[in-house]
């Protein structure tokens, strides 16, 4: 989206994100999407994992102001072949 939109090209996403400074007034929009993950091996080729994630993020201008939050927990196996 911020190659197609703002026409701006980096090697990395947040090289792409810095580039938009100045671009986009920062009281404007804002995000955040954050995620940690715990894992654990039980066997040779299987492994737990428990983590959580939040992402959260809104707009504030003369058309929208919306902002959002969502939290969750996930957990699983992983099993390499």
């Amino acid at each position: 989206m911020i190659r197609d939109f703002w026409d701006i090209r980096q090697p990395r996403l947040f090289d792409e994100i810095q580039a938009l400074r100045g671009k986009v007034d920062e009281t404007v929009w804002r995000a955040i999407d954050a995620a940690f993950r715990v894992e654990t091996k039980v066997a040779d080729r299987t492994s737990l994992y428990l983590g959580g994630r939040i992402l959260e993020g809104g707009a504030d201008n003369d058309e929208v102001y919306s902002f959002g939050t969502f939290a969750y927990a996930f957990g699983g196996v992983r099993v390499r072949w």
